[in-house]
């Protein structure tokens, strides 16, 4: 049972689809020096235990290994639980570990503070439907492309991309934009990007903050956040409880945590600040 509890969690995961790499990697690790384990195996299984063990380098990234997906049954049957949890107003969650730290640490931050009332969260699955409870007392807004998935997103949803955020809400509307798991994950294209991120910056309102969830691999990372110009008309915000505005989270798929913020008269001039996304330091903002 406690395996497919596992399963469970990282089934149909959009946002983290290496969740269980830890786990095989765990169980190679224990299967090693085995019966029937050649010398050339070994010596694989050996680089890829050391690939998990050095420090990151861009250029030499450590490579991500996928585990299979769950069979037809068990994905009907997990499925079904999680409908007959949802009758009962239980909802369900994912629990990893870039999830722990959006809905135990940033969450909450966001929550008790008043300045944050009208709120837009990016993207809606089924992992997301219980933050609608979350943030009832929010002026809570949820945009979502698929229109399959509105189901699980607020009572005030959006069926669009957020390239087109500025077609639903008139500047300086917003106080919080959450936008995790988009940014290479269907959001790609470059010129994309750059329109989401604008509309994104022209909704806030000054002071409003703008928070980005996204992979820090390469093949979830379409270009580096430090690249897009739109983001240079926002300033990195130093998030208190995590005393940083970039915050990478302990996950083999190197989940990330950059925070801005729309400052009062802040012109659009690149280059006149700190820019995150792995590229120059973090500056604390004024």
């Amino acid at each position: 049972m406690k395996r497919l509890t596992c399963v469970t969690a990282s089934w149909g995961d959009r946002h983290s689809p290496d969740l269980p790499v830890v786990e095989s990697i765990t169980q190679d690790i224990g299967q090693s020096g085995g019966p029937g384990r050649t010398q050339e195996g070994s010596r694989r299984h050996t680089q890829r235990k050391l690939a998990f063990s050095v420090p990151y380098n861009r250029n030499h990234a450590p490579p991500v290994t996928r585990a299979p997906m769950p069979n037809l049954p068990a994905r009907i049957f997990f499925r079904i639980a999680r409908d007959i949890k949802g009758m009962f107003g239980v909802e369900s969650y994912l629990k990893n570990e870039d999830r722990r730290v959006l809905e135990q640490i940033i969450f909450p931050y966001f929550l008790r503070e008043d300045a944050y009332r009208d709120v837009l969260f990016v993207g809606c699955h089924w992992y997301t439907r219980g933050y609608n409870k979350r943030f009832e007392k929010k002026n809570y807004w949820t945009i979502e492309i698929d229109p399959s998935r509105g189901r699980y997103g607020a009572k005030q949803h959006i069926v669009d991309g957020l390239q087109n955020l500025s077609m639903h809400f008139k500047p300086g509307s917003l106080d919080l934009i959450l936008c995790n798991g988009v940014f290479g994950w269907g959001l790609d294209a470059r010129a994309d990007v750059e329109k989401a991120f604008e509309a994104a910056s022209d909704c806030l309102r000054e002071g409003g903050v703008l928070v980005i969830g996204w992979d820090d691999i390469e093949e979830r990372r379409p270009f580096f956040l430090a690249e897009c110009q739109s983001l240079r008309a926002l300033r990195p915000f130093v998030f208190p409880p995590l005393g940083t505005a970039e915050y990478m989270t302990d996950t083999p798929y190197r989940h990330t945590y950059t925070f801005y913020i729309k400052h009062e008269h802040q012109p659009n001039r690149p280059g006149s600040h700190p820019v995150l996304g792995k590229l120059s330091p973090v500056g604390d903002a004024e």
